[in-house]
Parts: C-alpha cells; structure tokens; sequence
C-alpha cells in the first residue's frame, strides 16, 4: 500500500511538473523512491510545518532558532552526520533529550532546542547548549533576522562573581538576569 501510494505521488508530481512553467514545481518534483517504496527528501526539501512533512531516513528536520517547529514552523532537512567527535559538550534536543554534543543529537535524526531540557549537575542552560554554574556565563545574541546564537563564557574576575554585579562592566551588562543558583544570563539584541 505504502509502494502504491509512493509511486502514485511521484506520477502527479510529474505530471504536475510537465504540465508547469513553474520551475518551484519541477524542483519540488525531484523526488526519489527507493527500491522499499519511500519516497526520500532531497537535501535542502522544507519539513515540518502545518503539513508535518518529513525528512528522509538520513537526515533531520532542521528548524530555526532552535524552535523544534513550534507554532507549526517548517526546517529545512540536512543530512545526518556520518562520524561525531568524541567531545562532551552537552546540548539540548527537540523532544527534552540531552545529548553529549550537536553532531550526536543530529547524528539520532535531532535538530537542537532552545530550552527544555533538564540541565546536567552543576550546569545551567543557555539556548540548546548549558554552561557551568561556577565559572561562567551565557550570552544570548538576538540579532534579527539571523538565528539567535548561545554561548558560554568565562567569568570575569572580581568579588561577587555570583551576581549580575560582576557583570555590569561586560557589554550588554546591564541586560543581566539570574543569579548563582540559575545561573547569569546577559542578553544582547
């Protein structure tokens, strides 16, 4: 039934396609169908969304801004790594897994959230990535209409490293929330 239902797909794509001046239409049709009968999502193909399109067995549905196709957002499907570096840099997954580094959770079929996630002892989180309570801090850069970017930064010296005080002198420094049980968070947009 599924083969049936592929291989019907493709017929109206391509006749849908040489009936067209469209040339969106002709790209969308580049549909393949394996010998199992699944169709497979080009790289690049839009996923997610209202629709819930899927990706392909060998790639992930990369969403925006870490969003895990909240609000019904499409992503664009790429492919899953082959090989991951053996690095512990944990990170947050859509569906609230932590995994070890970006390219494990891409490697399951999983794009990165940006919250969500329980953050390991002694950490807390900052985006889809989480920094360590005792030694630093997460910047949070918002600049539309680029994805928002997260990371963990050193604290800086001085005697209430466990306040937003400590950060006052940092740029965006007054834009700090948190304290040292959550953890310091300078947001700059």
């Amino acid at each position: 039934m599924a083969m049936r239902f592929a291989l019907l797909s493709l017929l109206s794509l391509t006749v849908a396609a040489a009936c067209s001046d469209d040339p969106r239409i002709a790209i969308d049709a580049a549909v393949s169908v394996d010998a199992a009968g699944d169709a497979s999502a080009p790289e690049g193909r839009s996923c997610g969304g209202f629709a819930a399109n899927p990706c392909d067995a060998t790639q992930y549905c990369d969403y925006p801004d870490g969003s895990c196709g909240a609000g019904d957002q499409t992503g664009t499907c790429k492919p899953r790594p082959m090989a991951c570096p053996q690095v512990v840099d944990p990170v947050c997954g859509c569906g609230g897994q932590v995994y070890n580094n970006a390219c494990l959770a891409e490697a399951a079929g999983v794009d990165l959230s940006a919250g969500g996630c329980p953050a390991p002892v002694g950490e807390f989180s900052c985006g889809p990535t989480f920094c360590e309570l005792s030694n630093s801090y997460c910047r949070h850069d918002a600049a539309m209409p680029e994805p928002d970017a997260y990371r963990c930064i050193a604290l800086p010296s001085c005697t209430d490293p466990e306040s937003c005080a400590c950060l006052s002198h940092e740029p965006c420094g007054d834009a700090c929330t948190g304290d040292a049980a959550s953890g310091l968070t300078l947001s700059c947009s």
